[in-house]
């Protein structure tokens, strides 16, 4: 709002509390922003899960994701063009996850253990048991702890990675 002197309008679009935990954060950054009116339209959207939003132009439905459950944890799926991507966000797999996937273009999953269950997490046997399941044309690994990426490499799956470019 002040560095960059912006005056096009911003939609910023997440789960519930967006609102509030976006003004928490702006204070905690920067004390008396508050009181400030920004010079260009801000809107921000809660979108309520399991419901179709349309926002800038793209279709976007928030799925409920399994993790910290302070957080409103969402998985998303995004239409746009024609073409359907989802990512399954931070979190374990739910009953919702083959819905999220369905069709979809490119399905990003998260990945974050080889071996070891942590909470809120999938790990990789978690994932093959569900391949199936996700429903996707494409399947991309991603948000892989130091046990996934050090055998990243050596998995048949497509895993995400620095510098990677996906068209879908």
């Amino acid at each position: 709002m002040l560095g960059a002197k912006r005056t096009k309008p911003l939609t910023i679009a997440g789960p519930r509390e967006t609102k509030q935990r976006l003004a928490e954060i702006g204070v905690a950054l920067f004390p008396g922003m508050e009181t400030m009116t920004p010079k260009f339209n801000l809107s921000i959207v809660e979108m309520e899960v399991l419901k179709k939003h349309h926002v800038g132009g793209i279709t976007v439905t928030p799925f409920p994701a399994r993790h910290t459950p302070r957080t409103n944890p969402t998985a998303v799926r995004v239409e746009i063009g024609g073409k359907v991507v989802a990512y399954t966000g931070d979190g374990e797999w739910t009953t919702h996850t083959p819905d999220l996937g369905a069709d979809a273009d490119l399905l990003i999953v998260e990945c974050y253990a080889y071996d070891k269950p942590i909470q809120f997490h999938m790990n990789y046997p978690a994932v093959l048991a569900h391949w199936e399941e996700f429903g996707a044309k494409r399947i991309v690994l991603t948000h892989m702890g130091p046990e996934m990426l050090a055998r990243s490499e050596a998995i048949p799956q497509e895993c995400a990675h620095d510098g990677l470019v996906i068209t879908v």
